[in-house]
């Protein structure tokens, strides 16, 4: 294929433009139009596998919602073609299949569902908190009156301290709730409004809701276990990585990153 080449502004030789597939849409695709690389730009067919990209391609621009669900378990012959470099429109990896990181450099867009994602869990600890799905009327004979629960004076407990953590944090602030925060690395500060704990035990001892805004790593996975669970009030967890639902746990929400 024959493509155009540019001055670079910022080097003294010449340079092909970059062959880009989008998987990302139109709004992308009109940011990327306007680069100064002046990138070639290949819309994927919405009816082709996210996998079979042009092989002159240089750039996959791809998420988990490109159809990435239907991989095949072994990685497709002629993988990864010309690909130098692939872009996930999403914080974590475990959509995709493993071969998809055999090969050229794989970037992630972290802290890019921070704010719909902070907003989900809000929204599951309010569910949770008001009894909608429970109180909800489907017809006028079950209108009723009943108590509800209240966020204010409850404690929040918040494991792991990344962009989605914080965003949890500035959203349920304004509620009157005291905020536990469990993060690995070292505090440089404390941030206003909450208060670190040092394990995964102190802070289900004191949640009445527990946020998990974890990566999925060899180190978190059973981080909740039995024995940590054993530890908890009755409470309603949130979970927007992993929930699971226990004896002592009145529910659990989960939703994708």
């Amino acid at each position: 294929m024959n493509t155009p080449r540019i001055e670079n502004e910022r080097a003294s030789t010449s340079v092909r433009s970059p062959i880009i597939v989008n998987q990302l849409g139109a709004e992308v695709r009109a940011a990327l139009v306007e680069h100064w690389s002046r990138p070639l730009i290949i819309d994927h067919p919405a009816d082709r596998a996210a996998w079979e990209v042009a092989p002159e391609a240089d750039v996959l621009l791809t998420r988990p919602l490109a159809g990435w669900s239907k991989a095949p378990g072994e990685k497709p012959a002629g993988w990864p073609f010309g690909l130098r470099w692939i872009q996930t429109a999403s914080t974590g990896i475990d959509f995709f299949p493993a071969w998809l990181l055999d090969g050229p450099v794989v970037t992630v867009g972290r802290g890019i569902s921070a704010d719909p994602i902070a907003e989900y869990v809000l929204a599951a600890i309010l569910g949770f908190e008001k009894r909608i799905h429970e109180i909800r009327p489907r017809s006028r004979e079950q209108w009723k009156i009943a108590p509800l629960g209240s966020l204010s004076g409850k404690t929040i407990g918040i494991a792991g301290f990344g962009a989605i953590g914080r965003a949890v944090a500035e959203r349920v602030k304004p509620f009157g709730v005291n905020i536990k925060v469990l993060r690995r690395s070292a505090w440089p500060y404390v941030l206003p409004g909450s208060q670190p704990v040092d394990s995964i035990e102190q802070l289900v001892e004191v949640s009445d809701h527990l946020v998990l805004a974890l990566p999925a790593t060899t180190k978190t996975t059973r981080l909740i276990n039995a024995d940590v669970l054993a530890r908890a009030k009755k409470i309603a967890a949130s979970d927007q990585c992993r929930a699971r639902q226990d004896h002592r746990s009145e529910g659990a929400s989960a939703s994708a990153r």
